[in-house]
């Protein structure tokens, strides 16, 4: 009893003395890390913007198609990503009479190439136009698109601050007394042909209901359409989850978005796909793995081409015998059942001989057969079973029928 006290008195000094100097030299700390965007957020960019409206009391859904535009009745402000994605006849219609109704459509400009292709946008004559001093090379707008879908996040500095002020577009609203900043991407701006006067005739083109930009072009075009409102835009991702912080970005949004002064305001974005290629995702996400799978793959492709012991030269001087090539035809007429071609050599050399020793033989081959018994010694039915072309031979039959050929050969 005493020596199990012991041991127990032993086991908690040791287990305080344990957690004494956990205490001690040991503290807790906090570490915060930066997974990025949700798995939801890299699937919509548009999501920070979803939850500001719905902050702000307004009906806000996305999609990333088009099929949104099948009940347009109860919407107020439609925000569509990428103009080649309503630029077939019947979605543009849709969308027309939507806007004669009082509908508000804020859209990207499509390219000037693709802008006559577009039914609803051509009419108004602005394109998107890349700027030649701002282009961004291919790999640029690869990581670009990369760091919105996979969510990486920037560095934390206020890269604001480092924009200059003569890119920044400022957008003047009837009812708000100060101006609202926005900051548009340069490499983008928008190409509108104005009302110009040829002689008697006028163009029919619309004219802009108010316009605005930076110094390197246009950016924000607004028409009226009927009842309604159309905002052509250079560049859709201000709004995007990653920019909607910078500037007035977000209060842009608030501010297009409330054209109508009703309790109500229900708005839909169509936000389409932008998925850089698989190349592009896998080298970003795991250059390592892509780097291992290059060395495995050349290791293997040394591997497979190494050989073994010094160059030999081919001997010529080394020959098939002739009988190798005999017996290898043979061999091959045998497998396909050709054998009439091996007895009827054979067969015709014995009749040959046969004839010569006895001319009488072509008249009368029951006399041949038994002249040919009498000289080799046969019965005269394996005399005929040498002579004759049997329909199905096996490989016994064949041999005896060869053996009794060459002793009448020999005998003759």
């Amino acid at each position: 009893m005493t020596k199990r006290l012991g041991i127990i008195c032993v086991i908690v000094l040791l287990t305080g003395l344990a957690i004494y100097g956990f205490k001690t030299f040991f503290e807790p700390w906090e570490k915060n890390i930066d997974h990025g965007f949700s798995r939801e957020a890299g699937i919509n960019p548009f999501l920070a913007a979803e939850h500001y409206l719905t902050k702000l009391g307004y009906d806000v859904q996305s999609d990333d198609s088009a099929a949104i535009l099948n009940n347009l009745s109860s919407v107020s402000t439609l925000l569509i990503s990428q103009a080649e994605l309503v630029r077939s006849e019947s979605r543009s219609r849709q969308l027309e009479t939507w806007l004669l109704q009082g509908g508000h459509l804020i859209i990207e400009a499509p390219s000037a190439g693709q802008v006559s292709r577009h039914v609803l946008l051509a009419p108004f004559a602005v394109s998107r136009v890349k700027q030649e001093n701002n282009a961004s090379t291919a790999d640029d707008q690869h990581q670009h698109a990369l760091s919105e879908i996979a969510g990486i996040s920037e560095n934390d500095e206020d890269r604001t601050a480092l924009i200059p002020q003569e890119q920044l577009t400022q957008i003047q609203f009837e009812n708000a007394s100060d101006a609202v900043i926005a900051y548009f991407s340069p490499d983008f701006i928008l190409e509108h042909s104005k009302v110009q006067q040829e002689g008697d005739g006028i163009s029919e083109e619309p004219l802009p209901l108010y316009q605005s930009g930076d110094e390197d072009g246009l950016h924000f075009i607004q028409f009226p359409v009927g009842e309604g409102l159309l905002t052509v835009v250079s560049d859709t991702s201000l709004w995007h989850s990653r920019r909607i912080g910078q500037f007035d970005h977000a209060y842009l949004l608030h501010m297009l978005s409330r054209r109508l002064e009703s309790s109500e305001q229900t708005i839909r974005i169509i936000r389409g796909t932008q998925m850089p290629p698989l190349t592009t995702i896998v080298w970003q996400a795991a250059p390592e793995l892509v780097i291992a799978f290059g060395l495995l793959l050349s290791a293997w492709l040394v591997y497979r081409s190494r050989r073994f012991g010094a160059v030999q030269e081919p001997d010529f001087s080394r020959r098939r015998a002739i009988s190798e090539h005999v017996r290898a035809s043979a061999d091959f007429l045998w497998r396909h059942q050709r054998y009439k071609a091996l007895l009827e050599p054979l067969q015709q050399a014995v009749m040959k001989k046969a004839n010569q020793r006895y001319p009488g033989s072509r008249s009368d081959k029951n006399e041949l057969y038994r002249y040919l018994a009498d000289r080799t010694g046969l019965e005269a039915i394996d005399i005929r079973l040498a002579l004759s072309m049997p329909d199905n031979v096996n490989e016994t039959g064949f041999v005896r029928q060869v053996a009794l050929l060459q002793k009448i050969r020999e005998s003759l």
